[in-house]
C-alpha cells in the first residue's frame, strides 16, 4: 500500500508540506514551503511501496521524467528547481504557480475565452511543445488539466505542466485525460510521439472553444471502439470556420495525416492570428475574481466538463471558398446516343464514334431470375446511327463546400511552387487546397497567355506518393492506346504532381446539385458513355478504384460536352474507414472492407452501379446524414440493396442492370463492363422504340 505523506511533514529538513493539491495511486502533489529559500514550491512526490515488484522501475521512470523536465528551459514550461532521491523518498520540486488550469478556468470558474485569447494561449503552448521536442522530450498527455494559466499581475500566462513525466495507463482519468489522447496511445500509452502531441494540442483547442472534449466515453475500450468504427468528431458552430480544417488535420486518426511537426501547426495558428491584434507578450487579461485572489488553488478539476455556449469574438476574416476543379480531361469514346432535355443544360452537337457498338434490339422482357452472365439479350445488331446528341451543361456556380468534412477540408494556407517550377510557372490563384494536395491555376512565364492546372501532393506519405506516381504511369500508358483518359501537359514524378490543360468543367455532383435527379433516359445515356470508358480502362489492365459523383466531370471536348473520369487509381493507398469521406462511403464495395488496395474489376462495377443509382435518385440510397451514422448503417446491411424497390418508377430492365451491379456478392455481379454496355444498349433501344410508337399515334 502506498501511503500519502501528511500535511505538516518536513521532507529532508527543507520542504514543509502545507496543502495536498492532488493525488492518485502513483503520485501526490503538495504546496510546500522551502525553509532554506523561504519561498513556496510545488512538490510532486512518487508514492513508494517496497512490496511492489515494479517499484524500482517506477522510480527509474519518475527520475528520468523529472530530469527531462529539468532539462527544458522555456517561459511557458514549468521550471524544476530540485530533484531529490534520499531516505526512501523521491520527489520533484517545481516553481509555485498562482492561478488555475485551463480546465478549471472554463468549467469551474465559467470564464469563456474568445478567439483572440485562445490563439494567444496556444501560440505559447505550441512554442513550449516545439522547444521540448527540439530537446527530445515528448509530453504524451497534453490536455486542459496540464495547461496552467499563471497569474502575472492582471494578466494570465499559459504554462505547460507534467512535461516528460511518466504515468501508468491505469491511472489515466477517463474524464480529463482519455478524450485528449491520440488514438495510437489508447493501445500503448508510451507509444505517444510528436504526432501524438499534435493530436492532443488540437483536441485541447477544441475544448477551449466548445467547453467539452471532442468525444467522451466511460472507458478506454469505448474510445478504441469509436476510432475503430471510423466515426468522426463533430465540429459545432462554437468553433470558428478558420479553425475547422486545422483541427480536422491535427486530429486525424492516422498520425501520418496530421501536421508533420508542431512547427507546421504553429505556422497555421499564427496565420489565423494575423487577423487579430495579439498582445505583445501573448498573455490574456485575468478576470476580476483572479485579480482579487478569489479563486480556487491549483488542483485538478473534479467537476463535469460542461459550460455555457461559447460566443467567439471573431473579426471579419476574409477566407476563400475553395472550389474543386477537375485536373485534366479524359477523352471518353462515346457511342451515338439521344440525350433528353434537362433543366440547366443545353444541347450541343456530338461526333460519331469511331467504332459502332452492337446491341440487341429485341423488345422481349427478361425473366426476373435472369443472371448477369446471360444478360438482358443475346442477339446483336448495329445501333441506329441517326440518333446522335451529346450531353451538355451550362455554366453553373460550384456546389458550396460543406463546413464539416473529413481530412479533405481545405487549410487556410499560401501554397508555394517547388523551386524547380518557379522559373517556369507562376501561381495565379489556388483552386483547391487539401490537407494533402494542392490544385493551382498557374501561368506559363514564357507565354503569359497560357494557363494550366497544376496538381501536386503536399507532404505525402510514402504509400500515398507511390500510389500517385503509379496512377500517373497508368494514365500515361493507357493514353498511348486509348483516348478514354486524360492527357498531361507535363508530369513531375519527383514532386509528385502533373500539369494539365486549363478549361471550365463541372463534376456530376455539381451538375446534379442544380438539376436534381436525372431523367432516366438521360441517366441511361450517361451510363453508356461511362461504361465505355471503364471498359477501355479495364481492357488495359487498369483499375479505377475511385468512382464517385465528384470524380465524374462534364467537360468540353471538340465543342461538345461529355463525361470523363477523374483521379483514376489515386485512392488505392487508402486502407481504413477514416481515410474516406462521407461522399465516398456508399461507393465502396462490401468485400473491400474499406481497403482500396484490394480494388478490382468487380469493385469498380459495384461503384459504377451505385453511381448510376445516385444519378437516378439524386442522392445516396442510404438514409444517414453523418459519416458515423452512415458507416453504422452500411455495416448493419445483411443483404444487397434492391434498386427496383427504391425506385419502382424506373423501367424494370434498367433497374435490373443496377441491381446486378450493386449485388453484395461479387459472383452475382456482371463479369465485365462489356456485358453492362450490352444490356444498357438493349434498354436504350427499347426506350427509343417505345418513344417512336408513342409519337406514331399523333401522325396525320
Amino acid at each position: 500500500m502506498r501511503l500519502i505523506p501528511e500535511v505538516g511533514d518536513n521532507l529532508l529538513g527543507r520542504y514543509t508540506l502545507e496543502e495536498l493539491l492532488s493525488s492518485n495511486e502513483s503520485t501526490a502533489v503538495f504546496r510546500a514551503h522551502d525553509t532554506r529559500l523561504d519561498v513556496k514550491d510545488a512538490v510532486k512526490i512518487l508514492l513508494s511501496d517496497d512490496s511492489d515488484q515494479d517499484d524500482a522501475e517506477r522510480k527509474s521512470a519518475f527520475l528520468a521524467g523529472s530530469r527531462n523536465l529539468a532539462r527544458l528551459s522555456h517561459p511557458n514550461i514549468v521550471h524544476v528547481t530540485n530533484i531529490e532521491s534520499k531516505q526512501g523518498l523521491m520527489f520533484c520540486v517545481m516553481e509555485w504557480l498562482l492561478g488555475l488550469t485551463l480546465n478549471q478556468h472554463i468549467c469551474d470558474v465559467s470564464e469563456s475565452l474568445n478567439t483572440k485569447e485562445i490563439i494567444e494561449i496556444f501560440i505559447s503552448v505550441i512554442e513550449a511543445v516545439m522547444s521540448a521536442h527540439a530537446n527530445g522530450v515528448v509530453h504524451r498527455r497534453i490536455n486542459p488539466t496540464n495547461i496552467f494559466l499563471n497569474q502575472l499581475g492582471t494578466r494570465l500566462a499559459p504554462i505547460v505542466l507534467n512535461f516528460g513525466m511518466p504515468k501508468q495507463s491505469q491511472n489515466i482519468d477517463p474524464a480529463t485525460e482519455l478524450p485528449y489522447l491520440a488514438p495510437e496511445q489508447l493501445t500503448d500509452f508510451e507509444a505517444g510521439d510528436e504526432k501524438s502531441d499534435i493530436f492532443s494540442i488540437c483536441a485541447t483547442i477544441y475544448f477551449a472553444f466548445v467547453h467539452r472534449p471532442p468525444i467522451k466515453f466511460d472507458s478506454i475500450e469505448d474510445y478504441r471502439a469509436f476510432y475503430q468504427r471510423g466515426e468522426e468528431i463533430d465540429f459545432p458552430d462554437e468553433i470558428p470556420d478558420s479553425f475547422v480544417p486545422l483541427l480536422l488535420r491535427g486530429m486525424s486518426f492516422l498520425p501520418e495525416d496530421r501536421f508533420d511537426n508542431v512547427g507546421e501547426l504553429l505556422k497555421y495558428i499564427k496565420k489565423i492570428g494575423g487577423n487579430f491584434k495579439l498582445s505583445a507578450n501573448l498573455t490574456v487579461e485575468a478576470p476580476k475574481s483572479y485579480v482579487s485572489g478569489q479563486f480556487a488553488p491549483i488542483s485538478p478539476s473534479k467537476t463535469t466538463q460542461t459550460g455555457s455556449p461559447k460566443v467567439h469574438n471573431d473579426p471579419a476574416v476574409v477566407q476563400s471558398n475553395p472550389v474543386k476543379v477537375q485536373t485534366g480531361p479524359i477523352k471518353v469514346q462515346t457511342a451515338p446516343v439521344k440525350v433528353p432535355s434537362v433543366p440547366g443544360m443545353k444541347p450541343v452537337s456530338a461526333t460519331t464514334p469511331s467504332h459502332p457498338i452492337l446491341v440487341n434490339v429485341t423488345n422481349s422482357t427478361p425473366s426476373p431470375d435472369k443472371t448477369p452472365s446471360s444478360g438482358i439479350g443475346q442477339a446483336a445488331s448495329q445501333t441506329n446511327p441517326n440518333i446522335i446528341q451529346k450531353i451538355s451543361v451550362s455554366a453553373m456556380d460550384p456546389v458550396p463546400q460543406k463546413r464539416r468534412t473529413n481530412a479533405s477540408s481545405p487549410l487556410v494556407i499560401n501554397p508555394e511552387l517547388p523551386e524547380e517550377l518557379q522559373s517556369k510557372l507562376k501561381i495565379i490563384a489556388p483552386v483547391y487546397l487539401h490537407a494533402d494536395q494542392y490544385v493551382l491555376r498557374v501561368q506559363n512565364l514564357e507565354d503569359d497567355t497560357e494557363t494550366f492546372i497544376l496538381k501536386m501532393l503536399h507532404n505525402p506519405t510514402e504509400k500515398r506518393r507511390n500510389c500517385f506516381v503509379q496512377a500517373m504511369q497508368n494514365v500515361d500508358s493507357l493514353s498511348r492506346v486509348s483516348n478514354c483518359v486524360q492527357s498531361f501537359v507535363e508530369q513531375y514524378p519527383e514532386l509528385p504532381g502533373y500539369l494539365t490543360e486549363d478549361y471550365e468543367r463541372q463534376s456530376l455532383a455539381q451538375v446534379m446539385a442544380t438539376t436534381g435527379p436525372l431523367p432516366p433516359a438521360y441517366a441511361l445515356d450517361l451510363a453508356i458513355m461511362l461504361a465505355q470508358g471503364m471498359n477501355g480502362m479495364h481492357g488495359a489492365g487498369i483499375i479505377n478504384g475511385n468512382i464517385k459523383p465528384s470524380n465524374v466531370f462534364i467537360e468540353v471536348h471538340d465543342g461538345a460536352n461529355c463525361p470523363v473520369f477523374y483521379d483514376i487509381s489515386q485512392r488505392l493507398y487508402a486502407e481504413r474507414p477514416q481515410e474516406f469521406s462521407f461522399e465516398q462511403l456508399p461507393f465502396i464495395a462490401p468485400e473491400l472492407d474499406y481497403n482500396y488496395a484490394k480494388s478490382n474489376a468487380q469493385t469498380d462495377i459495384y461503384a459504377f452501379g451505385m453511381l448510376v443509382c445516385f444519378m437516378l435518385l439524386g442522392r445516396s440510397p442510404y438514409s444517414s446524414t453523418t459519416p458515423s451514422m452512415l458507416y453504422q448503417e452500411i455495416l448493419a446491411m445483411s443483404r444487397s440493396l434492391c434498386f427496383q424497390t427504391l425506385a419502382p418508377h424506373i423501367e424494370h430492365d434498367f433497374a435490373q442492370i443496377i441491381d446486378w451491379c450493386i449485388a453484395f456478392d461479387p459472383n452475382a455481379r456482371y463479369r465485365s463492363f462489356a456485358d453492362i454496355m450490352r444490356d444498357l444498349y438493349i434498354v436504350r433501344n427499347k426506350m427509343h422504340a417505345s418513344a417512336i410508337d408513342q409519337n406514331a399515334v399523333h401522325l396525320p
